[in-house]
């Protein structure tokens, strides 16, 4: 039965991937797969984007997080930005980082993100991962020796 729930969520992004993201106001179909007892049903579903305007959508690509990212580790971040805990991401490249950044914001759609939100964070601030309240923050990896020193609540930090 797990190995029938995968290959649905597979086919399912695999079919809203294929497509391109839709404007305002446009709807797009996807198919799910419903594992009954018996049988596989496959059923279309609409997926409506509101005809608000949220521009931050139009220019972000979620390409590089998804190809850096495991499905399992995309859940858990959304579980992560959900719960509103501190999400801290590192690269050596600043393009892969910021756009892996500006990802995971997005997929707080149609929610959003209240606490601080930072990008890039230059290596002079990076006492703003130790803040008591929720970040969303892109470090360069050249500055991981310097977060390891500061007092970051590992229970907090995914």
């Amino acid at each position: 039965a797990r190995k029938n729930s995968q290959e649905s969520l597979l086919t399912f992004l695999n079919c809203i991937l294929a497509q391109p993201f839709p404007l305002p106001g446009e709807t797009i179909e996807a198919i799910i797969m419903i594992d009954d007892k018996d049988k596989v049903d496959t059923r279309p579903v609409k997926l409506h984007r509101s005809a608000a305007t949220f521009a931050h959508l139009d220019w972000v690509s979620f390409k590089t997080l998804f190809s850096k990212l495991s499905i399992k580790a995309i859940v858990d971040l959304l579980e992560c930005l959900c719960a509103e805990r501190k999400v801290i991401f590192v690269a050596r490249d600043i393009g892969t980082l910021s756009d892996c950044v500006n990802a995971a914001y997005a997929l707080l759609y149609p929610f959003d993100w209240q606490c601080i939100f930072v990008p890039i964070l230059p290596p002079e601030m990076l006492e703003y991962c130790c803040a008591p309240t929720p970040v969303i923050v892109g470090v360069s990896s050249s500055s991981l020796p310097a977060l390891g020193t500061l007092a970051l609540d590992r229970e907090q930090l995914n």
